[in-house]
């Protein structure tokens, strides 16, 4: 870690526009570490100019600034940074590609070596523990609250508060140097994880529309009927994955979300297991992810069928080994 924190700095004292990206239909851990790399390098760097690309933004948790205005021609000479991406596919917003150069920090299985220096650790909970370390070895002091607000929300969200088998005692080495700055953990858990009534009542109808397969999958469809009926925004639908968790009974549970995309009606999907492997499957489904949590998207209502029955086929196999 020292020595990436020591080619980071070395890397961004080249540059003076650096432009910091995370991934598309962001979560915490992509809006908090891109955040705190933002807000991060413009307190060590303040003559430089630092910011934060992308066009989405609908998630639940803290309030993270809108990303900025940039024109073409500022990615010709700036350094981009890439937090939480694991192909560039996903990269919220292309012109990426344009920088002069790319670090690309992220937690993610590897199998896109985009980018010129690389720090993947697939063994951290988050990207955000990843850069909590980082910022550790070349900010000594606590971090300022904000920073420290952004890298604790993508910390817990990302590891259901700390309850993923990728937990280790590096996380908990994070989450001690964050609570040194004036953060408070009950606001931020409280913006994570407490839900209005009109949320309550949108989960419950999940839940009662939940479908079964013998095999030990359990799934639920949304179409945009039930998003309209809510007010719910696909890109927030998608993170009450959560109501379908902690049955003992179901193996690999998922919520897929009906989008309409160039007049045609397609389904973005979220995958969640105990133990079985599903981000190989995601892979095939214009996904990805770590093994026990993927995504999918712009599938067509035929591969939702195909893709619930090749996790159905997974889950027997593995309970025949």
């Amino acid at each position: 870690m020292i020595k990436f924190a020591d080619q980071f700095l070395s890397v961004v004292k080249d540059y003076e526009t650096i432009i910091v990206f995370r991934h598309i239909n962001p979560d915490n851990d992509a809006l908090g570490s891109q955040w705190a790399t933002v807000s991060f390098l413009r307190l060590l760097f303040p003559k430089k100019q630092i910011l934060g690309a992308g066009l989405h933004q609908i998630v639940k948790g803290i309030d993270y600034p809108p990303s900025d205005q940039i024109e073409d021609y500022q990615f010709t000479n700036a350094l981009g940074i890439i937090c939480d991406t694991a192909n560039h596919e996903r990269v919220d917003d292309q012109r990426f590609s344009q920088c002069k150069s790319i670090i690309r920090i992220d937690h993610h299985p590897i199998h896109d070596l985009f980018g010129d220096v690389l720090l993947i650790n697939e063994q951290s909970s988050s990207t955000c523990e990843i850069l909590a370390l980082m910022f550790k070895h070349i900010y000594i002091d606590p971090l300022p609250k904000q920073v420290a607000q952004y890298l604790m929300a993508g910390i817990l969200s990302d590891t259901i508060m700390f309850s993923i088998p990728s937990v280790s005692s590096k996380t908990f080495q994070a989450a001690s140097y964050l609570t040194q700055s004036e953060i408070k953990l009950s606001d931020i858990h409280a913006s994570l994880f407490h839900y209005s009534e009109d949320e309550f009542v949108f989960i419950n109808e999940l839940r009662s529309n939940i479908k079964r397969s013998p095999c030990g999958l359990a799934y639920v469809v949304v179409n945009r009927a039930m998003l309209e009926k809510h007010n719910m925004h696909p890109n927030k639908a998608k993170e009450y994955i959560f109501a379908l968790s902690q049955v003992k009974e179901f193996k690999v549970w998922a919520i897929f979300i009906e989008i309409e995309v160039e007049g045609k009606s397609l389904y973005n999907g979220s995958l969640r297991s105990q133990s079985v492997v599903v981000n190989n499957i995601a892979n095939r489904f214009n996904g990805g992810g770590h093994p026990l949590a993927a995504a999918v998207k712009h599938l067509t209502l035929y591969q939702v069928t195909e893709l619930i029955e090749e996790c159905c086929q997974k889950i027997i196999s593995e309970e025949v080994k």
